[in-house]
């Protein structure tokens, strides 16, 4: 079912507004107190109105009624199938006497097609289009901030068996069982204390007793009636007159019951023509194939295709870390380096060649100062003697010639020069500065690599999942009785998927012709139970037989009761003409009359038997299908749950078990625990992969599902795994409407489904 659109006239806060929904993920954002849970309410307010329990459903109508107006009221516009139709609903209250409030609600439900009313059924429109009462829609498809919370399995449990069981979500299995255990009571008790079986067992006892008393004194009374032989042989006539009548009846009744073994022969022939007609079909392994194939075969495509994409994204980015690479000219100064002795070695060589320049510079200034002072005080100072003068001349001459010898030895540089230039730069400042960008480099390179290799990792992953997944796929393709093409298997798998169905229909045909000739051979067979062909035909006489039209069966039955009757007459009357027993005639009572009656009493006490034993068939029967029920339930839960769970946790919580009141395990790398131990995020992701697995389990239409605030507790990743999920369940044609506040989530929501729709409430 789709929601397209929302007319709220008045309904808390909301009055006059219109809203349009997309089919797929729906965004309704807002601030806090903006009105969305208000229109979550709407939503449940249009499929089962308002609630007639007192308490906090009393306090929601008073929340939702507007106090001026008095009224609630508004439509929704859905679609179900290839139909439309439009809900309205007015509740309105009034004040009565003793100021007691009381609630009229008023519904109406107009096919769009026509623009006409359809007749009420006594159900809402969510019972009449989903086929769920409210408790199980509030309980799988109105999820609300699940904190710690779960699936109420007490009101679900039952629901779920009597939906799946009857049809019917009001029938309750346990009541019936305990309906046919106080008949089976009332049948024959425990340990043979009592009941009807047992009252009819004894009084079919007395009857025998009685019956028997009765055969011996009329034995004794027949002996002594020797004298009565016209009698005798009158009632001899009688009796062979009846048996001739009885033996043509007998004829007659095998005539027929061979007749019905000839239709039973002829319906077993068209059996056996229809169990080779679906045998023989043509195309697929017909005679095993099933609808579990087909949602095989869905299932590992899209695995497979899954998996196509995360390698083309491995793939992508394995050659996006390929082409990052630091430049041509960085990679060969690295190079040099390395080869050279590394960074730290040719640092430090550039050091020391300037540190002896500075030495050089250093000790030429001092000893030209020196020379300097020695020439003027050998040419300034006259008191100094001839001697000293020729001491001083020399000496600065020689210390300026040093002087000379290390400047030109400071000025030359020509190792420390050649170094710079090596590697671009002026002088050793601006060499150090580059030996600095080249490490810098040398660490960016290693990163790089790094990345690299982790890339080549995921792609190799990546191609081992692609290939584990398209086996996965060829195998399941197999059982169609073919095999994958080399090339584009999109097309091959949507025309296989087409020819399967297409099989599937015809072979369903096929198994309702099996069906329906099967039925035809279980009446008959039914009706000629306990009979046996081979005797009835070897009782029929050779020739031809006359027209089962011709046959008068119940009229040659009522001449050999009327001879046994006039037989039973003339015994009356031989006993009339015996004076002598006339006393002993008087205390025998007429054995017909006891075995008439214990033959009714036998009838009875074996359709009361038969009754017993349906009774007991029945509540094997019931026992058992609950049982399996509930056996095929868990399964179907689990399944659904682990994989959706799977997806929103990035595959950390790939396990998951429901039990049959669904309680439920996860599976750890601690071992399998109940949800309680997990974080509250994780939580919410549990019992909402339940609540989705419900839904799938439940609905026949698949509803809207309300996500009112349900992410609260998630990180960044888990919510966009998360909606992703949703992103790809929307797409599937489940309608899925987000109620949010926070931005994030209508962020994550639209690059996880690019076409969702968003609604912005002011």
């Amino acid at each position: 079912m789709i929601i397209e659109s929302i007319r709220i006239d008045s309904f808390g806060r909301l009055s006059g507004v219109d809203y349009t929904f997309g089919e797929g993920l729906t965004i309704i954002e807002g601030d806090n107190e903006s009105g969305k849970s208000t229109l979550a309410a709407f939503i449940r307010y249009m499929l089962y109105g308002f609630p007639d329990a007192r308490g906090s459903e009393l306090a929601e109508k008073k929340k939702r009624i507007d106090w001026q107006s008095g009224r609630a009221a508004g439509s929704m516009v859905i679609r179900v199938g290839e139909k439309r139709y439009r809900i309205e609903r007015v509740t309105t209250v009034s004040t009565g006497a003793r100021a007691r409030e009381t609630y009229r609600d008023t519904e109406t439900i107009v096919d769009l097609e026509n623009n006409t009313l359809l007749p009420p059924d006594g159900e809402s429109p969510g019972e009449r289009f989903l086929s769920v009462p409210e408790a199980v829609f509030m309980q799988t498809a109105f999820i609300g901030q699940i904190g710690p919370q779960r699936p109420d399995g007490s009101k679900l449990t039952s629901a779920i068996e009597n939906l799946l069981f009857s049809g019917d979500e009001q029938t309750n299995l346990p009541r019936a069982l305990s309906k046919l255990d106080e008949l089976r009571r009332a049948l024959h008790h425990k340990r043979g204390s009592g009941g009807a079986l047992q009252e009819l067992e004894s009084k079919k006892a007395a009857l025998e007793t009685r019956l028997a008393t009765a055969r011996e004194q009329n034995a004794a009374l027949l002996s002594a009636e020797s004298e009565l032989v016209a009698v005798r042989r009158e009632r001899q006539t009688k009796e062979e007159e009846g048996r001739t009548a009885k033996a043509a009846e007998t004829l007659s009744r095998n005539i027929s019951l061979v007749r019905s073994y000839d239709r039973l022969h002829a319906a077993e022939e068209k059996l056996a023509a229809a169990e080779a007609a679906l045998i023989g079909m043509d195309g697929m392994p017909s005679h095993r194939l099933s609808e579990r194939d087909l949602t095989d075969l869905a299932v590992a495509r899209r695995a497979t295709e899954d998996a196509a994409r995360r390698l083309a994204d491995a793939t992508e980015d394995y050659e996006q870390k390929q082409q990052e690479t630091i430049s041509p000219e960085t990679t060969a100064l690295l190079r040099r380096t390395e080869g050279e002795g590394g960074i730290d070695a040719i640092a430090a060589y550039g050091s020391m060649l300037d540190r002896r320049r500075r030495t050089c510079l250093l000790s030429g200034i001092a000893c030209g100062v020196l020379g300097i002072l020695a020439l003027l005080l050998g040419l300034l100072v006259p008191a100094l003697s001839a001697q000293k003068m020729l001491l001083l001349l020399p000496g600065g001459l020689l210390c300026a010639a040093a002087a000379l010898a290390f400047a030109l030895f400071a000025a030359r540089r020509n190792e420390q020069l050649a170094l710079c230039r090596s590697y671009g730069v002026a002088g050793q400042g601006a060499l150090l500065e580059k030996l600095a960008e080249l490490r810098s480099a040398a660490q960016s390179e290693q990163t790089l690599l790094a990345e690299a290799r982790l890339a080549e990792e995921k792609l190799r992953t990546a191609e081992l999942e692609y290939r584990r997944a398209a086996g996965e796929l060829d195998t399941v393709v197999r059982r169609f009785d073919t095999r994958l093409p080399n090339g584009e298997t999109t097309e091959f798998l949507d025309r296989l998927a087409e020819a399967a169905r297409a099989v599937l229909e015809k072979k369903k045909l096929r198994e309702q012709d099996r069906a329906a000739a099967a039925a035809a051979v279980e009446t008959l067979r039914a009706g000629l139970r306990g009979t046996n062909e081979a005797a009835a035909r070897a009782a029929l006489p050779e020739g031809e037989l006359p027209a089962e039209e011709e046959l008068k069966t119940e009229e040659l039955h009522a001449r050999a009761e009327y001879a046994a009757a006039q037989c039973r007459i003339l015994a009356e009357r031989e006993r009339e003409l015996e004076n002598k027993t006339v006393s002993m005639r008087s205390r025998i009572e007429d054995p017909a009359v006891l075995e008439s009656a214990l033959d009714g009493l036998q009838d009875k006490l074996t359709a009361e038997n038969e009754r017993y034993a349906a009774v007991l068939l029945a509540c094997e029967a019931l026992s058992g299908a609950g049982e399996r029920l509930r056996a095929e339930i868990s399964p179907r839960l689990s399944g659904f749950a682990c994989r959706l769970l799977s997806d929103m946790t990035g595959g950390k919580y790939a396990s998951v078990g429901v039990g049959s009141d669904l309680s439920m395990t996860v599976g750890t790398d601690g071992g399998t625990r109940t949800p309680e131990w997990l974080s509250a995020g994780t939580q919410d992701l549990v019992y909402l992969s339940l609540r989705m697995a419900l839904i799938d389990l439940l609905y026949r239409e698949k509803p809207p599902v309300c996500f009112d605030e349900s992410f609260a507790h998630q990180d960044d990743i888990r919510l966009g795994r998360a909606l992703r999920a949703l992103a790809e369940i929307a797409e599937e044609g489940q309608q899925c409407l987000l109620f949010t506040c926070h931005a994030r989530e209508r962020e994550q929501a639209q690059q996880a489904a690019p076409g969702a729709t968003v609604i912005r409430l002011s």
